[in-house]
């Protein structure tokens, strides 16, 4: 059993997002093929172990990659999205992303941390300077704490879903996938996750359980940790050495 006094400082720890807003940033440029440009205000270091959306995750830059690639633009290469949410938006990479390879599709944000969504939209505003589409420039900044039916019910339903490193522990996996559950087009929505990091044991059981109690298909697309997918995959989407990732697709089935 904890003392007092490591309680106290677990949870001061747990609070260290709450001052991410007032760390140095510097203006960043990232370039996906063919043309994509996205300028973002990201905080100039390693989140490390703090769990903050000011910080721009790994598994951003994974979500990009694949949504400009070949085999992501394939998913919608008949259908294309009409409208797409990101969850737990942090910097906003993905969405500012897929807000250019889908430009006239609606295009939401949502966190939990009205800061971030206050740096998500600077993002939008700053990437709005070298680039621009329709979804982009109505883009929709909205808070929204998982597991909140009434605000989804407000947000409707969604065809392409976006998250980027947005599970940190099993605690969390049933309130994501009743979000996604609840905003998940009925008629093929597809939710694309990617990761940074491993899941341990209980975090990839929960995700089972879930997607299955919502009848929810799923495809690991590449896992550099298990050895799915080419070498040649894992390298252009930049999984190949050091920086490992996973790239996982959940589909609603097409309603007959």
């Amino acid at each position: 059993m904890s003392s007092d006094s490591d309680s106290s400082s677990n949870c001061l720890g747990g609070m260290d997002f709450m001052f991410d807003s007032q760390q140095p940033t510097i203006i960043q440029t990232y370039n996906f093929p063919p043309s994509i440009k996205i300028s973002m205000n990201v905080i100039d270091d390693d989140p490390g172990a703090v769990i903050s959306g000011h910080y721009l995750w790994p598994a951003s830059h994974l979500m990009g990659r694949y949504l400009t690639e070949e085999e992501g633009i394939q998913i919608f290469l008949k259908t294309k999205p009409k409208n797409i949410i990101e969850l737990g938006a942090g910097c906003g990479m993905s969405g500012l992303v897929a807000g250019q390879v889908w430009g006239d599709a609606e295009l939401t944000f949502t966190d939990y941390d009205f800061g971030v969504l206050t740096r998500c939209e600077s993002n939008r505003d700053e990437t709005l300077k070298s680039a621009s589409s329709p979804g982009l420039i109505n883009a929709k900044f909205v808070n929204l704490e998982w597991g909140d039916s009434e605000v989804c019910a407000v947000l409707g339903k969604f065809d392409l879903i976006l998250g980027s490193d947005v599970i940190y522990s099993a605690a969390i996996v049933t309130q994501l996938m009743k979000t996604v559950n609840d905003l998940i087009a009925d008629d093929n929505g597809v939710f694309i996750m990617t990761q940074s990091f491993v899941y341990d044991k209980e975090t990839e059981d929960a995700i089972e359980k879930e997607r299955k109690a919502m009848k929810i298909e799923k495809e690991v697309v590449v896992d550099a940790w298990s050895g799915i997918g080419e070498v040649e995959v894992l390298e252009k989407y930049g999984i190949a050495g050091e920086q490992k990732g996973k790239i996982t697709i959940f589909r609603r089935a097409r309603i007959l």
